[in-house]
């Protein structure tokens, strides 16, 4: 996880001051009261058309980059304001939060957060003594409530059934690369191009669905933070996880804390998101545990709130030499930004500069294939692939593998070049541009049958007609294999002429 120092910090500061204030919780909940109030009042801005934190790919995200983290923090602060609600009774920022991220929510359509804050408040109905008394007594009310909690849960996956499915398909290729490597993992920074490497493996291997096919993609996220840890550490990774999310729910709960309720909406959250990506939502999973943590200790405070003294103080410290770091990447990868947009024309002070960001920046894998991509435009083909093949163990794009291919084209290595293009096709089989690729080679080598084969493929293949990049390649391979037919009839009418 990026800045895992950062959030050590938090936490240990935030265990400690949870350890010397009385009614830290009180404070913790009116915080995300305060905070989900803003969030929403931007986010009715934005619906409004006023350009408050506007993002351009979205029309409302609040001050998060994306609809679907935006709509997880108001699950969690809507589950903590309506068990506010239902226990302590009403309170003027317990019901602005619940009223104003009732009508957000909705907004971003966020299937992952509305599961999520259902999964809460069957916890609350579940715990709260009077209606689990009703729901025990009578048997069928209690069929009937659970039928209900499994129909509106099963929603939101049938009104987006391809997005549902594809979600499906990444966990089912993540839980093949946990089963490949249970013991040791393949490590954080490279979990996606193993996702990656898998996928091929699992469409090359048999065939597959056409619905499987079609929801396929190169993901950037793992989309499930218990996988993702899984395919990072092993079956060790998994189980740690999953441990100490269910750890915080009970600890929460069994100290009759109002946010153990905001807790089961992060650990719902985190098994179909990316919540740790998310600086919010990690932060306030920082703060949730370092309540949690303070539990252990209500009764025997004396020597915790020493040893925490002393570990918050290195904490910041460490935080203070971090900063440092992370401020040096930021200015490193502005430079990299600037690079690409204003030096264009001069592609050797461009190279020169890659070069001195490279190390600085080898853990970015948009900035290795942009590198590589100017390393192919420069001619220096095999170093080029070098890069290339770094930024391909970080990312599951199959651009990387094209790009690769065409590199070795230009060596002379046509072979390879062969193996590259089947890889891409087969890690997105829905891609049509590594089959327009492989046509061009088996035409530059003169093996036009094999050409004609990939292209009538290719066009069996469904096309979104909303993706203007693909409908303009599948008119150009069916121009190509037109061309192509007309190509082979005729050299095989010459050759029955002779």
């Amino acid at each position: 996880m990026p800045f895992f120092v950062f959030w050590i910090a938090l936490f240990l500061n935030c265990a400690f001051l949870c350890l010397m204030i009385k009614k830290a919780e009180t404070i913790i909940i009116a915080g995300i009261f305060v905070l989900a109030i803003f969030e929403s009042i931007v986010g009715i801005c934005q619906l409004a058309g006023f350009q408050w934190f506007a993002n351009s790919y979205y029309n409302l995200t609040g001050t998060f980059d994306n609809p679907g983290p935006y709509g997880c923090f108001i699950a969690v602060a809507m589950a903590l304001a309506i068990s506010s609600i239902i226990l302590h009774g009403r309170a003027f920022l317990s019901t602005a939060t619940l009223l104003l991220g009732a009508f957000i929510l909705p907004s971003t359509q966020s299937r992952t957060a509305w599961i999520a804050l259902l999964g809460s408040l069957l916890v609350l109905l579940l715990r709260t003594p009077f209606i689990k008394r009703r729901l025990i007594a009578n048997k069928p009310i209690l069929v009937l409530f659970v039928s209900f909690a499994l129909v509106v849960m099963a929603t939101p996956f049938a009104l987006k059934k391809d997005s549902a499915l594809g979600r499906l398909h990444i966990w089912n290729i993540e839980c093949k690369v946990i089963q490949n490597n249970l013991a040791t993992g393949v490590g954080l920074p490279f979990i996606m191009g193993a996702f990656g490497q898998e996928q091929s493996d699992y469409f090359r291997k048999k065939e597959r669905s056409s619905d499987i096919i079609r929801v396929a993609g190169c993901p950037q996220h793992a989309y499930s933070e218990y996988l993702r840890f899984g395919m990072a550490y092993g079956i060790v990774g998994l189980f740690l996880s999953l441990t100490i999310a269910v750890s915080l729910i009970v600890i929460l709960l069994k100290n009759q804390s109002l946010l153990g309720y905001g807790a089961v909406v992060w650990t719902l959250v985190a098994t179909a998101s990316y919540p740790l990506e998310v600086w919010q939502l990690s932060a306030l999973l920082a703060v949730l545990t370092a309540y949690a943590f303070s539990c252990f200790f209500k009764n025997n405070k004396r020597l915790p709130v020493i040893i925490l003294a002393l570990l918050s103080f290195i904490s910041i410290v460490g935080t203070g030499l971090e900063i440092s770091n992370w401020i040096l990447l930021r200015r490193n990868e502005r430079a990299w930004k600037i690079t690409r947009t204003f030096i264009a024309t001069d592609e050797t002070a461009k190279l020169s500069l890659y070069e001195k960001l490279y190390n600085k920046l080898a853990d970015n894998e948009a900035f290795l294939f942009d590198y590589g991509r100017l390393l192919h435009a420069e001619g220096l083909f095999e170093y080029s692939n070098e890069i290339l093949k770094e930024g391909s163990r970080l990312s599951s794009d199959l651009m990387f593998l094209v790009l690769m291919g065409k590199n070795h084209l230009q060596l002379g290595n046509n072979e390879e070049a062969e193996n590259c293009f089947w890889d891409a096709h087969w890690r997105v089989p829905s891609r049509l541009y590594p089959l327009l690729l492989l046509m061009d080679l088996y035409e530059a080598e003169k093996r036009i049958q094999d050409a004609i084969n990939i292209g009538e493929t290719a066009l069996q293949m469904p096309v979104n007609p909303k993706n203007k990049n693909m409908v303009r390649l599948h008119k150009q391979l069916s121009m190509k294999l037109l061309t192509l037919k007309n190509s082979f009839l005729a050299e095989e009418s010459l050759e029955n002429n002779n």
